[in-house]
């Protein structure tokens, strides 16, 4: 996800205070090869960050220690296509250019 790492340091100069920053919308199609990386790269930050702050690290919007954490001024959306849809409806498989996907 090396394409989304270099603006999320751009996204906090543009924050609003010290209680709100500044997001960007980042979609993915869902046949791109790097969409489960996508999907679970911002959850596995967040988890980061929790257990950053519990070992004591200051881990607040402004924090020192924040700054260590990936895509959090993002949010995240998959494009799916009709046929993934389709797929979904019809509880079959579906296959991206990452390989085929489980129902």
């Amino acid at each position: 996800m090396s394409f989304m790492r270099g603006r999320t340091p751009l996204q906090g100069r543009s924050s609003r205070g010290k209680t709100r920053r500044a997001a960007k919308m980042v979609i993915l199609d869902a046949d791109h090869p790097d969409i489960q990386e996508f999907i679970w790269c911002k959850a596995r930050e967040e988890r980061k960050a929790r257990v950053l702050a519990q070992a004591g690290f200051d881990m607040d919007l402004d924090g020192r220690d924040s700054q260590s954490v990936q895509y959090q001024n993002a949010n995240n959306s998959v494009r799916v296509t009709d046929e993934f849809m389709q797929a979904v409806l019809n509880d079959t498989d579906w296959a991206s250019s990452a390989g085929p996907r489980a129902r």
